[in-house]
């Protein structure tokens, strides 16, 4: 240490003097014996690519990141409730994203794995704690790396957030995430943003496609406003060694984000504190897609919308939701929205796709057109089974038996063992010896 500071290198001192503060902490905790891969958020429907240049390459109406900067006046935790419309209604700087996480709290049915009665005033006053806490241990005039070892320390507890699982209602789970502190990127990610935010540090939400993460945006002449103007923070793979290593083009390259989605304004850039909600309510509609509750579903996914018209995730959602209902046309009016704004969508296309062929009497049968949608997806994700199962299916439309059976056969070599997909290439094979 001593011999650094000699060679004039002040800034690696204190680097590797706040990197062996954590590593004592962190070997103690074996949190980093052994990190999960990144949790994905469940995308359930999907959407056919439109003309590319139907949308503007930028957000309109979108405020920049130091817009978003508000000094916030966070509830009282023993106040009287407000309801989620009352509480998106109120001002920026009284807008908490913790409230309104928690005003929807009570809307996962018990029998989905919900609670009825959530502990609203027990997570707000423990969020105030943390806060409160969290501020005692930063030092004089902090920056990203400083705020972001104090979240992992207090809030994190030194732990890496769960992986996500789709069946699971923990993942949207927030007074479960404050009094545990564990969860997924989602209800975690929120739960250290609520901190926060009550910290006044310009820490902020982040979508990708279907990822959640947190990132630091330097005040303007603060001390890192040059060195380290944004970092990433990810709940699900904390990197206190070294807080720079998952930049933003880490996720382009892992998520394989579409140029024109990320200038669209549709991943990557800070989020608005409700627009954070409105990933939220996004995710959660896939959710009761997966428990087949697609009335709570398209609520979710609508007011998912009205925050933030440009969520691709909300879109595919409203689309999948309708098309359960049986509303073909109003299910591939969101999937092509989604598509104006993600082009390469793997999950819109495919399941545009499958939309595509599911009835010859529909304005919507387009034998072509679902062939060209998940040729092309199955370009971006050859691996994934889902995709060979609807190249199946488009197979079959066209009542091509043996390519339909080949299809669903490379599904099955993916995940042998989903029932689903070998029932459908039973019937396949069925098919084919009929006719032969």
């Amino acid at each position: 240490m001593q011999e650094t500071i000699e060679r004039g290198d002040v800034e690696h001192a204190r680097r590797l003097a706040r990197t062996l503060r954590l590593r004592v902490r962190v070997y103690r905790s074996d949190a980093f014996s052994a990190l999960s891969s990144a949790a994905l958020l469940i995308l359930l429907s999907g959407c056919r690519p439109a003309a590319r240049n139907e949308l503007s390459p930028t957000l309109t109406a979108r405020k920049s990141p130091r817009e978003l900067a508000v000094t916030l006046q966070p509830p009282d935790p023993n106040g009287t409730r407000r309801t989620f419309d009352e509480i998106v209604a109120l001002p920026d700087e009284k807008f908490d994203v913790a409230e309104a996480i928690l005003a929807l709290a009570s809307e996962i049915p018990v029998e989905a794995g919900g609670t009825a009665t959530p502990d609203i005033a027990a997570t707000l006053t423990e969020l105030d704690r943390l806060a409160d806490r969290a501020k005692t241990d930063l030092p004089d005039n902090p920056d990203g790396i400083d705020i972001f070892d104090t979240l992992y320390e207090v809030v994190l507890d030194r732990k890496a957030a769960d992986p996500y699982r789709d069946d699971r209602a923990d993942n949207y789970d927030l007074p479960l995430a404050a009094r545990k502190h564990r969860g997924s990127c989602l209800s975690v990610g929120i739960m250290t943003l609520s901190v926060a935010r009550r910290m006044g540090v310009p820490v902020y939400g982040v979508q990708c496609p279907a990822h959640f993460f947190l990132k630091y945006l330097a005040r303007p002449g603060g001390k890192d406003a040059k060195d380290a103007a944004t970092l990433n923070f990810d709940v699900t793979r904390p990197t206190p060694d070294n807080w720079k290593k998952l930049d933003d083009d880490f996720y382009r390259k892992w998520q394989r984000i579409d140029t024109q989605a990320e200038m669209s304004g549709a991943y990557l850039r800070p989020l608005s504190d409700r627009e954070v909600v409105s990933t939220y309510l996004a995710s959660r509609s896939g959710f009761f897609s997966g428990k087949k509750l697609y009335a709570k579903a398209l609520a979710d996914a609508e007011r998912a919308l009205a925050l933030n018209p440009r969520n691709v995730t909300a879109c595919v959602n409203a689309g999948f939701a309708n098309e359960a209902a049986g509303d073909y046309e109003e299910a591939a009016r969101h999937y092509n929205r989604a598509l104006q704004i993600d082009p390469e969508s793997v999950r819109a296309m495919n399941n545009l796709a499958y939309l595509k062929v599911r009835d010859q009497s529909s304005s919507i049968y387009d034998l072509k057109g679902a062939e060209k949608l998940i040729q092309t997806a199955l370009r971006e994700q050859p691996g994934s089974a889902f995709l060979h199962a609807t190249n199946g299916e488009v197979a079959a439309a066209r009542r091509d038996w043996r390519a339909a059976g080949r299809s669903m056969q490379d599904a099955l070599r993916i995940e042998p063992k989903n029932a689903v997909y070998r029932e459908r290439f039973m019937f396949f094979r069925d098919k084919l010896r009929a006719e032969k």
